[in-house]
């Protein structure tokens, strides 16, 4: 099952793979994220040297939305490895984390999703910002996907494979140069 607007790269010029695994701590998501940020900036730095912003633009963003990719796997996951990839491409990169995720937070996420393909992402980004305002002791913020779509621009995209047991999902993130 495939929901939001996310379309893959046709033809990644470069691509990142690495697989987390047990034991994994929370502080493996931030060291993770500056990791692979760094091999990106390296790969498109060679294509994209003369454009010094363009390039602080790309790690300020990558490094946000891979730690947010990564937090919410390591914190909604049903155990197992977290797999990340990035695809580079000329216009381009994407990012996929995928991790096993259970049948109720698999529901929490597809209501989440129905939400945010129902309103203007704006609007729902000012009305959770005061929502948890008001109410600083709830669990989750659910200000991570929109910031990113709000913030960076970034286009989501989720994917759910049920042929395996505990079902994996990808989450899908693209960010245009």
């Amino acid at each position: 099952m495939k929901r939001g607007k996310f379309h893959s790269i046709a033809k990644p010029i470069e691509e990142i793979s690495l697989e987390l695994r047990e034991p994994l701590m929370w502080s493996i998501c931030d060291a993770t994220s500056e990791r692979v940020t760094d091999d990106i900036i390296d790969r498109v730095e060679a294509r994209h040297i003369d454009k010094q912003d363009l390039l602080m633009q790309l790690s300020w963003t990558s490094n946000y939305v891979l730690n947010e990719l990564l937090e919410n796997a390591y914190k909604f996951r049903a155990g197992g490895p977290i797999r990340v990839k990035v695809e580079i491409g000329a216009k381009a990169v994407c990012f996929f984390v995928q991790h096993a995720i259970d049948s109720d937070r698999q529901k929490s996420l597809l209501r989440f999703i129905d939400t945010l393909e129902a309103h203007k992402k704006q609007a729902l980004y000012l009305q959770t910002l005061i929502q948890n305002s008001e109410n600083p002791d709830k669990k989750t913020s659910k200000l991570g996907f929109l910031s990113m779509i709000c913030d960076y621009n970034i286009v989501l995209g989720w994917e759910i494979l049920t042929d395996s047991q505990p079902p994996q999902l990808i989450t899908k993130a693209r960010y245009n140069l």
